[in-house]
């Protein structure tokens, strides 16, 4: 698993007690540090959801997506896309003088 889980069963009183417990600033920073989004991002979500648990599965289901929408653009790449044609790099070196 690439995060802790919240603590709780996601109701509000134990969500509660569990930032009174640990700090909602540290929980989101251990949340969002793995899962490579911003901890804004992860207040966002909690904002919307209220739940704990809740915002735990979204993330982790942004990140899945995340990872499997770079993999599709990689691999549907070819490796002249990483490199200018020299027609392309003509062009640009014009441009800029």
């Amino acid at each position: 698993m690439y995060y802790k889980p919240w603590a709780g069963s996601g109701s509000d009183a134990e969500d509660a007690a569990h930032f009174a417990r640990f700090g909602f600033d540290e929980r989101v920073g251990q949340l969002a540090t793995p899962s490579g989004f911003q901890a804004g991002i992860i207040r966002g979500d909690y904002k919307h959801l209220s739940n704990c648990r809740r915002t735990e599965r979204v993330v982790k289901a942004m990140h899945i997506t995340a990872i499997n929408c770079a993999k599709y653009e990689i691999e549907g790449q070819d490796i002249d896309d990483f490199y200018p044609s020299e027609a392309e790099s003509e062009d640009a070196g014009a441009k800029n003088k």
